[in-house]
């Protein structure tokens, strides 16, 4: 079965160089003339770079909190406050695993899901003001051609990665829709801050948060960082 994927995908690449060919010397001028440059780190990021945000650009004073920060300043904030929120998450799990060996330290959990809910909401903010400075800026029409004729089946075949991720972010990327994936990402911190109020809940009410709770947290957290390290890394390989 494997090596059946694998020669589909090798001769997937055939065909596609074949349907280009004409337009090669077009493409190259798009990836080597649009100034587009490759920096991914860990979520979402050089997917800025699929847009036209020049920060020497003037904004308009008070339109809204974070006007002054480009794409990619939002995006790494964003990010960053996610992974403070997943090891306070983390830190949240290790506590209900345990709790069952050394008892319930009440302070500490509430710890852990009130940091995790702050970090939170830092990142949903920044998420929320990225949508609306991607929805102010035109996409970089060089980038988008790059998306639209990138090869995703045979990205995720080679590099092993989860497929129903994966397919999520190609249907977003494949089309030039960058900003969907944004609102994607911004639908599932909405999801976590969800899930962490009903556990914040639980835990104040002097209740460890359900095993179906926990489990819901944890998978939709994973989602969400695979979902947006697979940005990353399309645009890495761009």
């Amino acid at each position: 079965m494997e090596s059946r994927n694998q020669s589909k995908c090798l001769k997937g690449v055939g065909k596609m160089k074949v349907r280009h060919v004409v337009s090669t010397f077009l493409i190259m001028v798009l990836f080597f003339g649009s100034g587009f440059y490759a920096h991914a780190r860990l979520f979402s990021n050089s997917t800025d770079g699929g847009f036209d945000d020049d920060p020497n650009t003037p904004q308009t004073a008070g339109a809204y909190p974070t006007a002054s920060l480009t794409i990619r300043e939002l995006i790494i904030k964003g990010a960053g406050a996610f992974f403070k929120a997943q090891g306070d998450i983390n830190s949240l799990s290790e506590k209900v695993e345990y709790s069952d060996l050394d008892g319930v330290d009440w302070a500490d959990i509430k710890e852990a899901v009130n940091t995790a809910l702050e970090n939170m909401y830092n990142a949903r903010y920044y998420y929320r003001e990225l949508e609306i400075k991607a929805n102010q800026t035109p996409y970089n029409f060089d980038v988008i051609i790059k998306l639209i004729y990138f090869h995703y089946d045979c990205f995720q075949y080679e590099n092993g990665l989860i497929k129903d991720v994966f397919n999520e972010v190609k249907g977003y990327l494949s089309t030039g829709d960058i900003r969907g994936a944004y609102s994607h990402i911004s639908a599932d911190f909405d999801t976590l801050i969800d899930i962490l109020e009903t556990i914040k809940n639980d835990v104040d009410a002097g209740t460890i948060p359900a095993n179906a709770v926990m489990w819901n947290l944890n998978q939709t957290g994973a989602k969400v960082h695979m979902f947006g390290q697979y940005l990353a890394r399309v645009f890495e390989a761009l």
